[in-house]
């Protein structure tokens, strides 16, 4: 029937969508409990709004394919995310701060003081690395679950899966724009603090590469670096 045929493509987007919501959000919680201690239900919540975009348009790539290469960008793009997450619950560990942009721009200098204490903390710091393996592991074993044999999807269907990406992006800054009236408010720290710690903490690790990298590619720089570095160390 055709609204059977509807409902399995419309599955085989949203299936892959649902668990890569599922793997970055657990991967962000965990982050913030292990180098904060701590996660807020203000940070919990914007996490997952900002979250959903990035899985919608991650399920979108892994389903929108054939099923045999969706099933390897699947297994890719979950190790991709264990592995950049765990990476960063490590140099949080040994730096107390986060692998941003600058630091990569400075990457023979990072990997010459993050290379030689990493193998030595991977086996000290088992737990969060086994932590941020699990998704990988259920992308192994779930895989054909996941991206199943389907029929071949329309643009069409693409087209508004990646609408539906964008969509909820901007309503999730909309939220955050709403949230303004201070020198700490999300607004403020969204837009104009620049601070990776205040970033992850309240948006989440992807959100802050994201702003990140806006930063570089556009030139942004911070209202006031005297309270960059005044509010970083109030984090704390």
């Amino acid at each position: 029937p055709a609204g059977e045929t509807r409902w399995s493509r419309w599955r085989r987007l949203l299936v892959p969508s649902l668990f890569f919501a599922g793997v970055i959000y657990y991967e962000e919680l965990f982050l913030k409990l292990f180098c904060f201690h701590a996660v807020t239900p203000v940070g919990a919540l914007f996490t997952l709004l900002f979250t959903l975009p990035i899985a919608i348009l991650l399920g979108l790539l892994c389903g929108g394919v054939a099923p045999r290469k969706g099933r390897v960008l699947l297994l890719a793009m979950t190790l991709l995310l264990s592995v950049w997450m765990g990476a960063q619950s490590i140099y949080y560990h040994l730096f107390k701060t986060f692998l941003t942009a600058f630091s990569l721009t400075k990457m023979g200098m990072v990997a010459g003081a993050f290379g030689d204490m990493a193998v030595g903390e991977i086996l000290l710091n088992w737990f969060p690395i086994a932590m941020m393996a699990v998704p990988f592991g259920l992308a192994v074993v779930l895989r054909r679950r996941l991206i199943p044999e389907e029929g071949p999807m329309s643009r069409r269907m693409g087209a508004r899966w990646a609408l539906l990406a964008a969509v909820v992006q901007l309503a999730a800054m909309g939220i955050v724009m709403c949230c303004g009236g201070g020198s700490m408010s999300l607004r403020f720290i969204y837009l104009q603090a620049a601070v990776p710690e205040l970033e992850v903490q309240n948006f989440g690790m992807l959100t802050q590469n994201q702003l990140e990298l806006r930063r570089v590619l556009f030139g942004i720089t911070p209202e006031d670096q005297s309270l960059r570095k005044g509010q970083a160390l109030h984090l704390y």
